[in-house]
């Protein structure tokens, strides 16, 4: 057995809910009807045992105990009982017993007004007593009734209380279902399109069916979300693609090379200018590879990072006696400006890595005579990395694609200087892994300004020390 709809699950528990209340209500309602009922009966008892108490005053009584007096209980019945409880004269009863105990007789006597239930055999009765006299001494007055009446008219009470239960109920059936269902349908549409967009339509997106503040924010939620995964899948596909395309270009140049040189003899310098290509070839796809590896680790979370005290003059320094003689080659001005230093907590070689890309992209694009200058700087509670060039720039319309994976601004130059597209892309992750923040100004033709914000060691330490 399957489990059941949530349309069927809330039915029955409002029903039951709405049920049980009913019960409860029904049941003070019958409890207070009964009551009043039973009151009123005793009210019209107290009356004809005040009426009967006048009669007896004298010897003479106006009601019969001789033994001509009725055998079968008739609709009221009287009784005229002493302090010790004997009977001193009734009507409408069969036996001559006292329907009062002694303990009630008792509180009659002293003034009080007593009423209380009675049964004798098959006969139930209710009857009310007060205080009486007969030649000087005082007696109780008791007068009763059969409750068959009253019995009868509880029972219809019950009856019609339960029809309007079970009407009550199969309204609430219907009613809840109407409800439920109209309060479900945002999220039968929220199903079926789930669906569709499950099935590979990503445009899909939610109609807010509902103007209630819970759904028209839930709505948007997850709009919201389809949105970010149908960004999410566009990218994906396009780095597949971008990959792909990467991939096959240096494999097909060393697939051409390789064939060219088995086609004649060559002589030993030729070979090792066919090899010198084909290692070429192989190390840029080794560095794409590695590239494509560590963007994955970083979109799953698992890039392996080592943090610890590092100054930023040092890893800049690093990053400057390595790609100087790349500079040096390309006649541009390579400049390290150390202003201030800044000890942050990171992984050393990542930010190398980082710094290297940013400083080795503005060498790539800064034309022979130009200047490329990397400043070190604290700045308040944080440190800076500014890579400055004096290259061609990048315009507004691709600033925001420039960290995205195989962008190029200049697709044919990037790929004759042997860059995978990957260099900024991966510099926005190992930035983003040690919460830092790059930014990018530039102009068409008037260079391009990278600026690298991470936190102080110092001011992590104080943080830490707050939330402790």
């Amino acid at each position: 057995m399957g489990p059941r709809s949530l349309r069927v699950n809330l039915i029955l528990w409002f029903t039951l809910i709405f049920a049980l209340i009913l019960a409860l209500s029904d049941y003070v309602t019958y409890r207070v009807l009964h009551g009043v009922l039973v009151a009123e009966l005793d009210s019209s008892l107290i009356s004809i045992a005040a009426e009967h108490r006048a009669s007896v005053r004298d010897a003479a009584l106006s009601v019969d105990s001789g033994s001509d007096l009725p055998r079968q209980p008739t609709p009221h019945f009287i009784q005229l009982i002493d302090s010790r409880g004997h009977i001193l004269a009734q009507n409408g009863l069969a036996d001559n017993s006292s329907v009062l105990s002694q303990d009630q007789i008792d509180r009659v006597l002293e003034g009080n007004v007593v009423t209380a239930d009675v049964k004798r055999g098959h006969f139930d009765g209710r009857i009310a007593a007060i205080k009486g006299e007969r030649a000087g001494e005082p007696v109780a007055v008791v007068t009763g009734t059969g409750t068959e009446r009253l019995s009868s008219r509880a029972s219809r009470i019950a009856l019609i209380l339960l029809f309007i239960d079970v009407v009550a109920v199969a309204a609430s059936i219907a009613g809840g279902s109407l409800i439920i269902g109209k309060a479900l349908r945002p999220v039968d549409h929220i199903t079926q399109r789930a669906r569709q967009i499950g099935a590979g339509d990503l445009r899909q997106r939610l109609e807010y069916l509902d103007s209630s503040t819970e759904m028209v924010h839930l709505t948007a939620v997850l709009n919201e979300m389809f949105e970010k995964l149908q960004r999410l899948f566009e990218s994906q596909r396009q780095f597949v693609q971008d990959a792909a395309h990467e991939i096959r270009s240096p494999l097909a140049a060393l697939r051409c090379r390789l064939e060219v040189a088995l086609r004649q003899n060559r002589d030993a310098v030729e070979y090792r200018e066919v090899l010198r290509g084909a290692l070429d070839d192989s190390n840029r796809l080794s560095e794409l590879a590695d590239d494509l590896f560590l963007l994955a680790r970083a979109d799953s979370d698992n890039l392996a990072m080592d943090f610890r005290e590092v100054l930023l003059s040092d890893v800049v320094s690093s990053v400057h006696s390595l790609l100087t003689p790349i500079a040096e080659a390309r006649h541009v001005s390579f400049r390290q400006n150390i202003e201030s230093d800044c000890l942050v907590y990171a992984d050393r070689d990542r930010l190398h890595q980082a710094f290297r890309n940013v400083a080795e992209n503005a060498l790539k694009y800064t034309p022979p005579g130009g200047q490329v200058t990397v400043t070190v700087r604290a700045v308040a509670d944080e440190g800076q990395v500014i890579v400055e060039d004096t290259g061609i720039g990048i315009p507004r319309k691709d600033q925001k694609k420039i960290f995205d994976r195989f962008y190029r601004v200049d697709r044919a130059r990037s790929r004759s200087d042997g860059g995978t597209g990957l260099g900024l892309a991966i510099t926005d992750q190992v930035i983003r892994a040690h919460r830092g923040e790059i930014e990018l100004e530039s102009d068409a033709g008037h260079g391009s300004k990278f600026t690298i914000r991470l936190a102080s060691a110092t001011s992590l330490v104080d943080a830490a020390v707050v939330d402790d």
